[in-house]
């Protein structure tokens, strides 16, 4: 399973990013993909998360709000 995830998020990167984008240095490729990062944690809703953001998905596994052995679809879904 977490080599799907992998595999979405390097197939998303490549498609956003790294086909469109022209780096003219080392440093320039580092804030490019930092704002990337950001973008994608903190502001994108992803539907595997039932369109949360990866940072909000950690806040509630962090508050204690998804409980272990629970189907992630369906503990996202009795949040809404």
């Amino acid at each position: 399973m977490q080599n799907g995830h992998v595999g979405s998020l390097n197939g998303r990167l490549r498609d956003e990013r790294l086909n469109v984008e022209s780096f003219s240095s080392l440093e320039d490729a580092r804030q490019k993909l930092a704002k990337f990062r950001q973008h994608y944690n903190h502001q994108r809703p992803h539907s595997a998360l039932v369109d949360r953001t990866p940072a909000a998905f950690e806040e509630l596994h962090r508050l204690g709000k998804i409980k272990a052995g629970t189907s992630l679809r369906r503990a996202l879904q009795t949040l809404d």
